[in-house]
């Protein structure tokens, strides 16, 4: 039997709001890592454009519980993005 790994990654999709410039980061999956260096993702929902933020998440005593959705600052803008 295999034994089962813990995420290295939790996948976000990240709503920005232009009236009040926020941005709301949704977890919707995780990652993995593999022998190979690539990811492996399962997603629990799609974002609607298409963006996939991965993170290494935070260890426990740092996050909020009870919270689904997670207000952060630093928000790539379209205009830094490669594609």
């Amino acid at each position: 039997m295999t034994e089962k790994k813990k995420p290295a990654y939790h996948a976000y999709a990240v709503i920005r709001y232009r009236k009040d410039d926020k941005a709301y980061w949704n977890r919707i999956g995780v990652g993995w890592d593999n022998k190979d260096g690539s990811i492996n993702v399962q997603l629990n929902a799609l974002p609607i454009d298409g963006r996939i933020n991965l993170r290494v998440p935070k260890p426990k005593d740092e996050e909020d519980e009870g919270a689904e959705e997670e207000v952060v600052e630093d928000v790539v803008e379209d205009e830094d993005l490669p594609f």
